[in-house]
């Protein structure tokens, strides 16, 4: 039929500044419910050392992400384990401020596969 098996990546928004927010479960954490268990999910969001030094961000310091969604404040790890331009935190996390990870979110599906945003949610970070 002509389709190609894998799915393309579509062009990214090459903005400056903006990042892709990943998130993905600890092991403590595979479910909410495990909060009752092992306490809250750790408020924090790994960014590469390259963009931390880009934008002045401290490891431990706080930052707040924000996009049209409105904001919310975490605080960073400046870490090798992450891309330049990408971002990670824990799910299901509540933040420091006690917004949870999927307000920063769009409600409208995702282009491919119509699946939820949560990997695919764009912010700026600021710092505190």
């Amino acid at each position: 039929m002509g389709a190609h098996p894998l799915p393309t990546q579509l062009p990214l928004d090459e903005e400056e500044h903006w990042f892709i927010l990943l998130n993905s479960a600890l092991p403590n954490w595979t479910h909410s419910q495990f909060r009752d268990v092992y306490g809250p999910v750790p408020p924090v969001v790994w960014i590469n050392p390259a963009d931390a030094a880009t934008l002045g961000v401290k490891n431990g310091g706080d930052v707040t992400l924000f996009n049209e969604q409105g904001a919310l404040t975490i605080e960073a790890v400046v870490t090798e384990r992450v891309s330049n331009g990408v971002l990670w935190s824990p799910r299901p996390l509540t933040w420091k401020n006690g917004a949870p990870l999927n307000s920063m979110a769009r409600s409208n599906p995702q282009t491919l596969g119509a699946g939820p945003r949560f990997n695919s949610i764009r912010v700026k970070i600021k710092t505190s």
